[in-house]
């Protein structure tokens, strides 16, 4: 079974309401794709998308053709019976780390990311990565990926704004090869997953639930401009017009229900990628399926299974562990310590 996690909450509902113009026809410049050869990062051009039914979509040229391939492809890992899963896992996980970060997936390994964990939920556990620019760091996770089997790799620099081609890595890879998973959970390396609590929670909670997100929900979310202070999250007017985004997941940590999987793929062949990657999977793609398929896509809020102080985390931990399913840690021996509590 696929489970795709997002930290949203059952009693709220983004429901597109047709009275504005979606995102995706309004700001037309950031449905290109350019690659700045410089540093190989992705940036926003100037597309506009067509503005087609639905049975029309597949007629249309792809604007993004998505030619990077898997360096490293552990394609049989979801159809294999020894991870106790029989081709249909309940859950697959990818934790997002950067291709020098081999101790932090290895504490992960070692804690709430162990086989035997993985195993009592029928789960599944994937780092998916770009290239480093080192090669020494490369063949080292040539050499993880043949030790531990969780890997993912594309050919692509592993960089902030490559977020999205990372992200699009994850949903092919579901795609081409894990299409029988139930959820899918996405989450930072500084997120602990309490696996054993999260997966019972999906199957009874939301077992009947269709094309959602769950996750801390940013529901009408300003954009920051140059000028104001946003570090490396500022976007420029040209590259998106309007002054808000649509309804998108906090990106550290989210679930995504896995019948999902296949009209995000399709129309990833039609919206180009940009490079805010959270906004671009978990907002503006499910604003373009509303507004374009008439597939109804909604954001469940799971704000209160997101524990943000460490401390808090720990408490809810001992005494209430089936409500803490995600809580951000500092370092391995926040990590370790969740882990001995839990």
């Amino acid at each position: 079974m696929t489970v795709l996690i997002f930290i949203l909450s059952s009693q709220y509902f983004y429901r597109g309401s047709g009275e504005e113009k979606p995102q995706y026809v309004m700001m037309n410049s950031i449905y290109h794709r350019k690659l700045r050869k410089a540093d190989d990062t992705l940036v926003a051009g100037e597309t506009w998308i067509p503005d087609t039914e639905r049975e029309e979509m597949d007629k249309y040229t792809p604007l993004a053709p998505y030619t990077f391939v898997f360096n490293i492809n552990n394609k049989s890992l979801c159809k294999s019976d020894a991870n106790g899963t029989d081709g249909h896992p309940n859950v697959v996980i990818f934790v997002y780390t950067a291709p020098h970060n081999w101790q932090q997936r290895q504490v992960i390994r070692e804690t709430w990311g162990n086989a035997s964990v993985l195993e009592q939920v029928q789960g599944l556990l994937l780092f998916p990565l770009g290239l480093s620019r080192n090669t020494l760091v490369n063949n080292y996770v040539l050499w993880e990926s043949a030790e531990y089997g969780d890997i993912l790799q594309g050919s692509f620099i592993d960089s902030y704004q490559n977020l999205t081609y990372k992200a699009i890595m994850t949903i092919k890879w579901l795609r081409l090869y894990c299409r029988k998973v139930k959820f899918v959970v996405k989450v930072d390396i500084d997120i602990f997953v309490n696996v054993e609590a999260l997966v019972p929670f999906l199957l009874q909670t939301y077992h009947d639930e269709k094309h959602f997100f769950g996750c801390r929900v940013n529901w009408r979310s300003k954009v920051l401009r140059p000028g104001e202070w946003c570090g490396k999250w500022c976007v420029s007017k040209k590259d998106y017009s309007s002054d808000y985004y649509p309804p998108y997941c906090w990106g550290s940590a989210y679930v995504m229900s896995a019948d999902l999987i296949f009209p995000i793929y399709r129309t990833m062949r039609h919206v180009a990628p940009w490079w805010v990657s959270d906004v671009f999977l978990t907002g503006i793609i499910p604003h373009y399926l509303n507004y374009k398929t008439g597939l109804h896509v909604t954001h469940i809020i799971l704000n209160d299974y997101l524990i943000l102080d460490i401390q808090h985390f720990f408490e809810r931990l001992k005494h209430h562990g089936h409500t803490a399913l995600f809580g951000f840690v500092r370092n391995e021996s926040d990590v370790r310590r969740a882990w001995d509590i839990h």
